[in-house]
């Protein structure tokens, strides 16, 4: 009974040390070389209170020239994303495809179930149609949020549109950059109570 014991305890702590030792192979979004060229933070996001902080964090970051990185850790992959605070500036939003958690906003509005026929086209477009991306090269993806969503709801979205992302890059060319850009709504109030005669 006691060679059973110290069986089952032998198994049950290499079965532990083999989960903690786990390999993952490494994706980077939007390319491995800004890994190695800046002056990285990693961005605790479940620190942080929502996604405005989260968003807010990313651009004091970008202001100081630093970049945060964000890991996500699923099925043997690691997925390091370098997110932007899109400010209109400097990208022209044609080049910019809006997605929320459940939705992508651009035409009439799309489901997110339908991101990998959309992100298709968003970076196939090559100038044709003037509501997608000039280029392949300047095509982004802006994720917008509430203010108050969570870190986990972010953290969902962007597994989601990683993954998709993925799959869209190996049928294209395997050469596409997923550039992500943060942004929250502003929550205006409701218009004021109009009074009726």
């Amino acid at each position: 009974m006691a060679k059973k014991n110290v069986i089952i305890v032998f198994l049950l702590s290499f079965i532990f040390l083999k989960c903690e030792n786990q390999e993952y192979s490494i994706k980077y979004y939007p390319s491995k070389k800004l890994f190695n060229s800046y002056n990285l933070v990693n961005l605790n996001i479940d620190s942080l209170k929502n996604f405005k902080q989260i968003t807010n964090e990313v651009r004091l970051l970008q202001q100081d020239h630093k970049r945060s990185f964000i890991e996500i850790k699923d099925k043997g992959f690691k997925k390091i994303i370098f997110p932007y605070v899109y400010d209109g500036s400097f990208i022209k939003k044609r080049n910019i495809l809006n997605i929320t958690y459940d939705s992508i906003l651009i035409d009439k509005g799309y489901s997110i179930t339908e991101l990998k026929k959309i992100l298709t086209r968003h970076y196939i477009n090559n100038g044709k149609d003037y509501h997608y991306p000039e280029s392949f090269k300047k095509a982004g993806i802006e994720v917008s949020m509430d203010t108050i969503s969570t870190s986990k709801e972010l953290r969902k979205t962007l597994f989601y549109l990683t993954k998709v992302f993925d799959e869209v890059n190996e049928e294209i060319s395997d050469t596409l950059e997923l550039k992500i850009f943060f942004s929250y709504f502003r929550q205006i109030p409701p218009p004021p109570k109009t009074i009726l005669n």
